[in-house]
């Protein structure tokens, strides 16, 4: 498989040393967000492209790494590719092999909303709560089960809440009964 690592994209060392301790870091233009298994660039005002962190292949740790961000990467793809559009999820634009277009949260993500802003008035978050509501039941209905719901994955845009970072979700059979699968596994969740 080729690497996938852009040709603008360099590990960053110090003192020209690698630092067998510590994983890689990333220096780009643009780079907006470093992710567990991805990296985020800004591409134009209102736009984000999605990538697999890839490594330098010199140990079997990094070739794991790889192997690992890759897989996410392209589960990730599958999840966008099932739930197609819906106002609850961030906008995707364009789904390739080494890449994902993302619509731009011009509010970031609702983690850090919550730490530098004040409480927003309580009609606002009412439509904040029901539109997850419905967005995660839409979520489930296209039989998607998401395994990393956080504040840092629920992004902001236009004072509206947008799900995003389905590299952990799973995609079950199209046939599945939710509510038995729920039955059945919600419990080993406690």
């Amino acid at each position: 498989m080729a690497n996938l690592l852009p040709p603008a994209l360099s590990p960053k060392s110090s003192a020209q040393g690698a630092d067998t301790n510590t994983k890689p870091t990333f220096q780009r233009d643009g780079l907006a967000i470093t992710g567990a298994y991805g990296l985020i660039f800004q591409v134009s005002k209102d736009r984000v492209r999605k990538m697999p962190k890839i490594f330098y292949e010199g140990t079997d740790e990094l070739r794991e790494s790889n192997r690992t961000n890759r897989l996410a990467f392209k589960n990730e793809k599958a999840v966008y590719e099932r739930l197609v559009s819906h106002d609850g999820i961030i906008r995707c634009f364009k789904l390739l092999d080494s890449s994902t277009e993302l619509a731009l949260a011009s509010q970031g993500n609702l983690e850090e909303y919550i730490q530098t802003n004040s409480l927003p008035y309580r009609e606002l978050r009412s439509k904040w709560i029901r539109l997850l509501v419905n967005t995660f039941d839409y979520v489930h209905s296209c039989k998607v089960v998401l395994r990393d719901v956080a504040l840092r994955n629920i992004l902001l845009d236009n004072n509206s809440l947008k799900l995003c970072d389905f590299g952990e979700s799973f995609l079950l059979p199209l046939d599945t009964s939710m509510e038995h699968f729920c039955a059945k596994h919600g419990s080993a969740q406690k």
